[in-house]
């Protein structure tokens, strides 16, 4: 909304307040100016609307004249002081939609259809700054947090007393002060309760009682001055606006990161497995609890960390349910909680990573000796060579099938027929490091990270490369974890990633532009750099539970649980300059004055997410040939569009809106330009006649 077309003068442009339309059924919003000038928003457009008069716009006839009428629809109401001293000559108006409202007096409580009177209800000496809409609804919340309806249909028998339920009759600080705070909004129909620093919202429920919902602790509502809260309800952001201080945004943490208070700074995490059906081991020695009563409480696994030391990259947890780690040439089996080593061996070459079979075999990935096996099960086993001496850092392996191992390397990826031992080199991949494969279970499906080149899909014998985003964040992706719903999880040194897999596989049969959707530290990592080389690379828990290592902390998350903030709001073209008149915007058409080089358009869009995940990008098109390709909107939203001659022109400007194929949001403007005398086909056919004209006078 751009304020400067409201008027030049300050109270012009300054928003006094926002009102519900009166006559509108569906609450649509009035913005009314400092200098008492109705505004009227309809679809994120705003303008004067000259036909409503008046402060408030209801009327309420049989108010006493000796009453001035004060309309409330937001609580805290900043003139309460005055208005309470003053009381005895005031009556409070509370809008609701489609031309009903309530007027109250001090002695009755009074609904009007159409500035109409349709019931009087006595109920005095209430005060005026505790009543609220809720829907079809007004309520009336006493000192004691009982509160009384009136229905707004109009079908009162009486004030109703009901209930109030939730967890707001339980709060400690309001049964130590008795003091609690009215947060009300009637333009976004919400009804919020501050108690100290706590914030409960309230809803109705069927039966017209007072539902509590607990939806913020740890917030100093006094303090900072609090006077409006909003509540965005598909993201869960809360917006408060203060008296002085400005507006406070607080978006939830969809990520917990975990760390261990005794490190220090030293909270840099790389393997990890799931011990004792409940808790996730590290090899720094330390392991974090999944049990719901006490998550994240920290178990101390000093032989473990003893042992291992600084060689944190492997560890399994077998069938037996026994510790797997290792120190360069040293490989350990310690019992299931950690406390003791049941045995250790030596191998003739640094240990790279271990893997355990689907039979329970361990493998065990060497630096320059290739690939060595162990059969636990076995009485008195030793480690022995398997295959593949040319193999070198190894990085990764695993089984598919029965007869199929593949070997990631800091050189390339490799498979082995197992019965056969035969090693195969995979085109596509040479001198690549990678970092992790994820081989889903009844598909024939490699998906690849690697440390300099971005993910891959090795399916049916054909390899695609996927696109990486804009700042190549991807290109040194660790990890890949899919969930139950179908996405990818995708761990970088500069955030994590969340990628669709039918989009992916869509891409690979006919490329198009993919849609990632990109976290970062804001929504609850403590940095944006995970750690990869590690096997596993991340770990699914019980209950759907992703860990990821990062160099500080674990991120914690379930997936179901996360909703991405997609970009898909509609898209609006404006001229940033309201003094450049040489051109206008008019009903989705841009009229141009002749001898314009060019003009300057703004694109916005509402999105409170990550900034990101925007891409926009534009078009111009001269009659119907383009001027250039698709190019990306830079991040002050601005675009160029040059003109060459007058003439019809169109610009198409597009935004990914989320997952899925060509999940594009397009907008297209017609653009005008007048011609100059000498660009006419008047002038054109002047011309050729004159030419003509000379041409029969010189040939006579």
């Amino acid at each position: 909304m751009n304020y400067d077309n409201l008027g030049n003068s300050f109270a012009a442009r300054s928003i006094y307040g926002f009102n519900l339309d009166p006559q509108s059924r569906k609450g649509s919003v009035l913005a009314m100016t400092s200098n008492q000038v109705w505004v009227r928003i309809v679809d994120g457009k705003a303008a004067i609307d000259s036909t409503l008069r008046g402060y408030p716009l209801r009327r309420s006839a049989n108010v006493s004249k000796a009453r001035d009428l004060h309309l409330i629809e937001s609580l805290p109401d900043l003139n309460e002081a005055a208005v309470t001293h003053y009381r005895h000559g005031i009556a409070a108006v509370y809008p609701l939609p489609a031309g009903r409202h309530f007027v109250y007096d001090e002695q009755n409580i009074c609904y009007y259809v159409n500035n109409k009177v349709a019931q009087l209800l006595p109920f005095p000496g209430r005060s005026f700054f505790r009543f609220f809409r809720l829907g079809e609804n007004l309520y009336y919340l006493d000192e004691k947090l009982k509160p009384t309806r009136f229905a707004g249909t109009g079908d009162n028998n009486g004030p109703e007393e009901t209930i109030l339920t939730g967890p707001l009759l339980a709060d400690a600080n309001y049964n130590l002060t008795g003091q609690y705070q009215i947060f009300w909004n009637n333009c976004s129909n919400q009804t919020f309760i501050s108690t100290g620093s706590r914030l409960y919202e309230l809803r109705p429920s069927k039966d017209g009682s007072l539902v509590s919902t607990l939806i913020l602790e740890g917030f100093d509502f006094r303090g900072k001055d609090i006077k409006t809260v909003f509540l965005q309800s598909e993201t869960g952001r809360l917006f408060f606006g203060s008296q002085l201080n400005g507006l406070y945004i607080l978006s939830k943490k969809p990520f917990r990161t975990l760390v261990d208070p005794s490190a220090q700074s030293n909270n840099v995490y790389y393997g990890q497995a799931l011990i004792e059906h409940n808790k996730i081991a590290t090899l720094t020695g330390t392991a974090f609890s999944l049990d719901s009563r006490s998550l994240g409480a920290i178990t101390p696994l000093t032989l473990i960390k003893k042992h291992v030391q600084w060689d944190q990259y492997s560890i399994i947890r077998d069938r037996a349910g026994t510790i797997w780690s290792k120190r360069r040439e040293t490989l350990f089996r310690f019992n299931g909680d950690g406390k003791r080593i049941l045995s250790s061996w030596k191998v003739p070459d640094e240990i790279k990573q271990l893997y355990q079979s689907p039979n329970g075999g361990i493998w065990i990935g060497t630096n320059s000796l290739g690939l060595y096996y162990l059969d636990p099960d076995k009485i008195g086993a030793q480690p022995h060579f398997f295959a593949g001496r040319q193999l070198s850092n190894i990085s990764w392996m695993q089984q598919q099938g029965n007869e199929i191992m593949w070997i990631g390397t800091g050189k390339g990826l490799y498979k082995i027929h197992l019965p056969s031992k035969k090693l195969s080199q995979i085109k596509g991949f040479f001198d690549m490091y990678i970092r992790s494969l994820y081989i889903p279970d009844n598909h024939d499906e490699i998906w690849v990270t690697t440390y300099s080149n971005g993910v891959f899909l090795l399916k049916n014998g054909k390899l695609t490369r996927f696109p990486l985003d804009k700042e190549q964040y991807l290109s040194s992706a660790h990890c890949i974890i899919e969930d139950s719903s179908g996405y990818f999880w995708i761990t970088t040194n500069k955030g994590l990633f969340q990628s669709r897999r039918t989009d992916l596989l869509s891409y690979a049969t006919k490329p198009f532009d993919l849609y990632y959707h990109y976290y970062s530290k804001i929504a609850g990592f403590n940095t944006n750099e995970f750690n990869g080389g590690c096997q596993p690379c991340g770990l699914k828990a019980y209950g759907g539970l992703i860990s990821f290592p990062s160099i500080n902390g674990l991120v914690w998350f379930i997936p179901e649980r996360v909703r991405p903030e997609l970009p898909n709001g509609q898209m609006f073209i404006d001229n940033p300059d309201i003094h450049d008149s040489s051109f206008v915007i008019n009903s989705g058409k841009i009229l141009v004055k002749s001898g314009v080089p060019q003009i300057i358009l703004k694109v916005s869009t509402p999105y409170f997410g990550e900034p990101y995940n925007l891409r926009i990008s534009y078009r111009i098109f001269k009659g119907d040939e383009p001027l250039f390709e698709w190019q990306p909107l830079q991040e002050n939203r601005s675009i160029s569009v040059p003109f060459s001659g007058g003439g019809k022109y169109k610009l198409v400007v597009r935004k990914l809106g989320g997952f899925g194929v060509r999940n594009y949001y397009t907008m297209h403007l017609d653009i005008s330009v007048s011609q100059r005398y000498y660009e006419t086909w008047l002038f054109k056919a002047f011309v050729v006649t004159l030419v003509l004209l000379l041409f029969y006078v010189i040939m006579k």
